[in-house]
């Protein structure tokens, strides 16, 4: 999994679709983000998730008629 350099010690956790999210939330200083890379949640990810404080996710894979 593709990760920001403060996944392990952050107290929360941003949930992203690919690699290019982490890479650009990286631009902007948010460096505890963690990819899924793919439609499946990895057994170490729901364990990482499960030992913080805040977990945020935010899916990619849908759209409304507006954009």
């Amino acid at each position: 999994m593709t990760a920001g350099p403060n996944v392990t010690e952050s107290e929360a956790i941003i949930i992203v679709e690919g690699r290019n999210d982490v890479r650009n939330l990286l631009k902007y200083d948010i460096k505890n983000a963690i990819a899924t890379m793919g439609s499946g949640i990895m057994p170490e990810l729901v364990e990482l998730a499960a030992s913080k404080k805040t977990v945020t996710a935010k899916s990619l894979g849908f759209s409304t008629p507006e954009g």
